[in-house]
C-alpha cells in the first residue's frame, strides 16, 4: 500500500503546489524538487501550470512517512534545504482515525512570512488514499500538530480546481494558500512506469534540448608541458664532424589562456568555434650537440640557448557532448582542432630572423579531454575542465643545413580550466 501511495504522491504533491502570501498580496512560487522528479507527465503540468520567471519566492517542500509512534521527522527537510536552517526535530501529531483509508503520507512545508523571511515554521499536511484512489487533504490550519481540531479534511471536487486554505501561526502570522487541483492527472501504476519515473530528469533534458540553441562559452585555463626541437645538419667537407645534431629543450612552466567562443547545439551536442590569447612563462632552454668526431660519439651541452616563443593567438573548433550525471551535473568529452599565429617576434637563434610565424610553419594543435558542468540556472552553465594539447609546427626552414626531413618537434601539455555557458537563445 505505500508503494501505491507513493507511487501516486508525486501528483498530489503537485497538486498542492500554491500561491503563497499576507492579507490581499499574493506572490507565485514552485516547489524546488519539481514533479519531474517522478516523471515526464508530471513534469509537464508542473511547467504548465507555473512559470519559475514569474515567481518571487521559493517554499521547501519534501513528501515523507509518518513514523511510528505518530512523529514527523523534519531532518530531511532540513537536509534538502539547508540554506534555510530549517530545525531538525520529531514533530508530534495527533491523526484522525484513519481506518477508511488504505494509505497516507505527510507534506512538509517550511512557511515564512515575505515581511519576515527569516523566520519560519514547520507546517505538515497528510494525505490520505482512499480505497478508490481519491485523495483526501488533511490540513493542520492552526500549526499544533493535531489534525483533530481543524475541521473536516476535503477532496477535490472533479470541477474545481483551487481551494484556498489558511494557516495562522504566531511566529509567522496567517499564510493563505491557495492549492491547484491537478490530481486528475492519469495514474499508470505500471512496473515500467516506475522505471521511467526514476530516469525522468534524463528524458526531461532531452525534451528541454530537441531545440537547437546558441551558447556563449567563457573560459580560462592554465597549462604547462616539455618542449624539443630535434634535427640534423649536413656533413661539411672540410671538418671531422660526421652525423651532427641539434636538439633545443625547454620547459612551459605555465601558459595562461583566456578564451570566449560560441557553440551551436542540438540536443546534448555542441559544436563551436573559439579565439583564446595565450601568454606562457618558459625556461630551461637548452641545447644538446650531439656528432662523431674520428668514429667516437661526443656530446656538447650549454644553457640558456633558444628563445621560444612565449605569446600566441589561438583559433579553434571544437566539439562537445553532454552526459548528465543527475539533475544538475553532466560531463561532456570534447576534442579540439586549433590553428595559431605566434605573436613573439624576437629571433629563436641570437643571428636569426625575428618574425618566427615566417619561419615556423604549419602551425597547429589538437587536444582531447573533458568538462563537468555544473547547472548554475535554466540558461547558465559553469564548468571544469581538464584536456591535453598537443602542439606543432614547422621550422625546417629556420635553420640552415638541415637534412631534409630529420626535422622533428614535441611540445604536449595538459590544461586546467573553468569556465561559463550560457544559452543565449533558441531557435
Amino acid at each position: 500500500m505505500k508503494k501505491r501511495l507513493l507511487s501516486i504522491c508525486p501528483y498530489a504533491l503537485v497538486a498542492a503546489l500554491l500561491l503563497i502570501g499576507t492579507g490581499v498580496s499574493y506572490a507565485q512560487v514552485i516547489y524546488p524538487i519539481g514533479g519531474d522528479k517522478y516523471s515526464s507527465a508530471t513534469s509537464k503540468l508542473f511547467d504548465e501550470a507555473y512559470n519559475a520567471a514569474k515567481d518571487s519566492a521559493d517554499v521547501p517542500v519534501l513528501l515523507t512517512k509518518i513514523r511510528k509512534g505518530s512523529n514527523v521527522d523534519t531532518s530531511p527537510l532540513a537536509q534538502a534545504f539547508p540554506k534555510y536552517r530549517i530545525p531538525s526535530l520529531l514533530l508530534p501529531v495527533a491523526l484522525p482515525n484513519l481506518s477508511a483509508y488504505i494509505d497516507t503520507v505527510a507534506v512538509l512545508w517550511y512557511l515564512r512570512n515575505p515581511l519576515r523571511p527569516s523566520v519560519g515554521v514547520v507546517n505538515v499536511m497528510m494525505i490520505a488514499q482512499k480505497p478508490d484512489g481519491g485523495l483526501v487533504y488533511f490540513v493542520d490550519s492552526n500549526n499544533n500538530g493535531n489534525f483533530m481540531d481543524d475541521g473536516k479534511p476535503f477532496e477535490f471536487k472533479p470541477d474545481e480546481k483551487q481551494r484556498q486554505v489558511e494557516i495562522r501561526d504566531n511566529r509567522v502570522g496567517e499564510v493563505s494558500l491557495l492549492l491547484q487541483n491537478l490530481a486528475p492527472t492519469p495514474i499508470v501504476e505500471t512496473l515500467e512506469s516506475e522505471k521511467k519515473s526514476t530516469r525522468s530528469w534524463s528524458v526531461n533534458e532531452t525534451d528541454v534540448n530537441k531545440k537547437f540553441g546558441v551558447h556563449f562559452i567563457g573560459g580560462l585555463s592554465s597549462g604547462s608541458g616539455n618542449a624539443t626541437m630535434f634535427y640534423r645538419v649536413k656533413d661539411k667537407p672540410d671538418s671531422d664532424e660526421r652525423n651532427k645534431s641539434y636538439t633545443y629543450s625547454a620547459k612551459y612552466f605555465a601558459s595562461l589562456q583566456t578564451s570566449l567562443g560560441l557553440a551551436l547545439s542540438y540536443r546534448n551536442l555542441y559544436i563551436g568555434g573559439s579565439g583564446s590569447y595565450e601568454l606562457s612563462q618558459v625556461g630551461e632552454q637548452n641545447l644538446t650537440t650531439r656528432y662523431e668526431k674520428a668514429g667516437k660519439p661526443a656530446q656538447q651541452f650549454l644553457n640558456n640557448q633558444g628563445s621560444w616563443p612565449y605569446t600566441r593567438v589561438n583559433l579553434t573548433v571544437f566539439a562537445e557532448y553532454d552526459i548528465p550525471l543527475n539533475r544538475t551535473l553532466k560531463f561532456a568529452p570534447k576534442v579540439s582542432y586549433t590553428r595559431y599565429n605566434l605573436l613573439t617576434e624576437h629571433p629563436f637563434k641570437v643571428f636569426g630572423e625575428a618574425k618566427l610565424n615566417d619561419y615556423f610553419l604549419d602551425r597547429y594543435s589538437y587536444s582531447y579531454g573533458g568538462k563537468v558542468k555544473y547547472k548554475a540556472s535554466g540558461r547558465t552553465m559553469l564548468f571544469v575542465e581538464l584536456y591535453r594539447r598537443v602542439n606543432h609546427f614547422d621550422a625546417s626552414s629556420y635553420f640552415p643545413d638541415i637534412v631534409e626531413g630529420s626535422f622533428h618537434m614535441d611540445l604536449e601539455q595538459v590544461y586546467g580550466g573553468i569556465g561559463v555557458q550560457v544559452k543565449m537563445f533558441d531557435f
